[in-house]
C-alpha cells in the first residue's frame, strides 16, 4: 500500500502509534532529500536544519488537521520546503548584518575606553534616532530584549512585533549610514 494511504487511513482511526510509526517513515525517507534541497539554497548549517526541521513539523501538521488529504506526501513537502527557503531569504534581505550591530558596541566600548579623545562618541550616531527608534535600540541592543518584550512591556505603545522589527531595522539602516558617513570623514575605526 501506498505510503499516502496508510497515513490517511491511520490519521482516520486515530491510532496514535501507528501515526507516529508513519510520521517516522515520511522523516526517514525524505530527510535526506529535503536537507540536499535546502543546503544547495542556504549556507548556514544552522539555518539549513532549522528549514528542514520546519518543514518536516509544517506537514506533520498539516496531515493532522481534520479532513486534509495529501495524494502526494513528496510534492507536498517539497512545496514546504520551497516555501519556506523563499520566506527564510525574504527576512534575510531585510535583517540588518549582525556586525553592524557588534561595531555599535564596539565604538561604545571604544567611547567609553578612550573618552578623552572625543573621536567616536555614540551619541553622534544616536542622535540621528527619533526618540520611538532610540528606545528600540537601546532596549534590544543594550538591554538584550526580545522584540516580543519590547511590545508586552510597552504599554501599548507598540502595536505588534513586525511594527517594532520594522522600526528596528530602518533605525539600524540609518545607523549604518552615519556610522559609514563618519568613517568617510574621519577615516576608519
Amino acid at each position: 500500500m501506498e505510503l499516502e494511504k496508510r497515513v490517511e487511513l491511520a490519521l482516520v482511526s486515530k491510532n496514535e502509534t501507528l501515526i507516529s510509526s508513519l510520521f517516522n517513515e515520511i522523516y526517514e525517507k525524505y530527510y535526506r532529500l529535503v536537507l540536499f534541497i535546502v543546503s544547495n539554497e542556504l549556507k548556514s548549517k544552522d539555518d539549513i536544519f532549522d528549514i528542514t526541521q520546519d518543514s518536516f513539523i509544517i506537514l506533520f501538521n498539516e496531515l493532522l488537521k481534520e479532513n486534509k488529504k495529501i495524494n502526494n506526501l513528496k510534492y507536498y513537502l517539497l512545496t514546504i520546503v520551497k516555501n519556506k527557503i523563499i520566506e527564510f531569504k525574504k527576512e534575510e534581505n531585510k535583517r540588518v548584518d549582525i556586525e553592524d550591530v557588534i561595531s555599535l558596541k564596539e565604538i561604545n566600548e571604544k567611547e567609553k575606553d578612550d573618552y578623552s579623545k572625543n573621536e567616536y562618541k555614540m551619541d553622534e550616531y544616536l542622535s540621528i534616532l527619533n526618540e520611538t527608534e532610540l528606545d528600540i535600540i537601546i532596549k534590544h541592543i543594550y538591554l538584550d530584549q526580545t522584540f516580543k518584550e519590547i511590545v508586552i512591556n510597552s504599554n501599548n505603545k507598540y502595536s505588534s512585533i513586525n511594527t517594532i522589527k520594522s522600526i528596528y531595522r530602518r533605525s539600524l539602516e540609518k545607523l549604518k549610514k552615519e556610522i559609514n558617513k563618519k568613517r568617510k570623514q574621519k577615516g576608519s575605526i
